[in-house]
């Protein structure tokens, strides 16, 4: 009989390998977890990463919001372990270059957040943009581009490519991959926001 947590007997003949009661009960233990970090352990007004970014002055997120941010976070870290738990007998297949698994991936890497300004999120396609207008300017490069480029080349491509194999490959339905994928991009968004926090603006 299979269990929540077992391996699938018929791991290489089943066309969906992403199961839905193991990743929403995984989704859940993990936004216990962040919950509990960002509401108990985290107390105080200043957010994770620092106290100002973009010049402005940050934020730690309101109780409410947080809770918010760490139930999409750790249901993103469920869905994602998993698609990685029940294909574990197949990795070589699952991470296998082809071209819908570098094209998705190069697009999520290019609109996931990685820092905000003011509670929008700043992707890497604008950074980059920002980058090729200063370059096609003939100005000075902004002194950030060094660390956005390192991060998106170190950093966003490889960790977009493991998530867009794993959806992928465990996943047939393309409206379930789809929903997956935002599932993602939520969960990355909710991560800056609980680490680097928000700013306001004084009218």
């Amino acid at each position: 009989m299979k269990t929540l947590f077992a391996p699938t007997q018929e791991i290489y003949l089943q066309p969906v390998r992403y199961n839905a009661p193991q990743a929403i009960l995984l989704g859940l233990i993990f936004s216990i977890a962040i919950a509990a970090f960002f509401l108990i352990f985290r107390s105080e007004a200043a957010p994770l990463l620092g106290q100002f970014q973009h010049g402005m002055r940050m934020y730690a997120l309101p109780p409410t919001f947080a809770s918010i941010a760490s139930f999409l976070l750790g249901m993103g870290i469920g869905s994602q372990v998993s698609l990685l738990w029940t294909n574990a007998n197949r990795l070589r297949a699952v991470f296998r270059p082809n071209k819908g698994r570098v094209i998705s991936a190069l697009v999520l890497a290019l609109v996931t957040p990685f820092s905000i300004l003011i509670i929008l999120p700043v992707t890497f396609l604008f950074s980059l943009l920002v980058i090729l207008g200063h370059l096609a300017d003939g100005r000075a490069l902004p002194p950030e581009s060094n660390w956005t480029l390192l991060t998106f080349g170190l950093v966003a491509l490889p960790l977009a490519y493991v998530f867009a194999s794993l959806i992928i490959s465990g996943v047939r339905g393309r409206g379930i991959r789809v929903l997956l994928f935002a599932q993602v991009w939520l969960a990355i968004y909710s991560a800056v926001l609980l680490s680097s926090g928000f700013s306001t603006i004084d009218l």
